[in-house]
């Protein structure tokens, strides 16, 4: 019987994380009944660079501008298949079309095409998180 108000105290717990976790509240509750919540200050958004959809509540604003160079201006082989949408002709010219910078199926692999990786958006506030989900976000903790 002196394990009962410790096991209560556990299963009070248990019981407050889940309905907190249900209710999306940003509270747990350890092996001792004590209330954790999710607390810290989240890393803004603007501090993700292009990488940013890591972040609840950022988007990734990244573009890919410049001119593609045509493959005419290659004269190898080697130089022309660095193009994509280039390819080298048996009669020693390089050819084809190329990806425009701003199409998104390039992927900004072309050369002549410049990436500036932006992230927008206002980073998920961290006592909006439950206790399952509060360390996914950069700079958020359990207290």
């Amino acid at each position: 019987m002196h394990h009962l108000p410790t096991m209560r105290r556990y299963i009070l717990g248990v019981m407050v994380a889940g309905l907190a976790h249900a209710c999306g509240l940003a509270q747990s509750a350890d092996a001792g009944g004590d209330v954790r919540t999710c607390g810290g200050v989240a890393v803004s958004c603007e501090s993700w660079g292009g990488i940013c959809s890591l972040q609840l509540g950022c988007h990734d604003d990244s573009v890919c501008m410049g001119t593609a160079r045509a493959c005419s201006a290659f004269d190898t082989n080697m130089s022309c298949l660095t193009q994509p949408g280039c390819r080298w002709q048996l009669t020693g010219v390089c050819d084809g079309t190329v990806t425009p910078c701003d199409d998104p199926a390039g992927f900004c692999e072309q050369l002549g095409c410049t990436s500036r990786s932006t992230c927008s958006g206002t980073a998920a506030d961290c006592s909006t998180f439950g206790w399952a989900d509060c360390a996914n976000q950069a700079g958020c903790m359990l207290h």
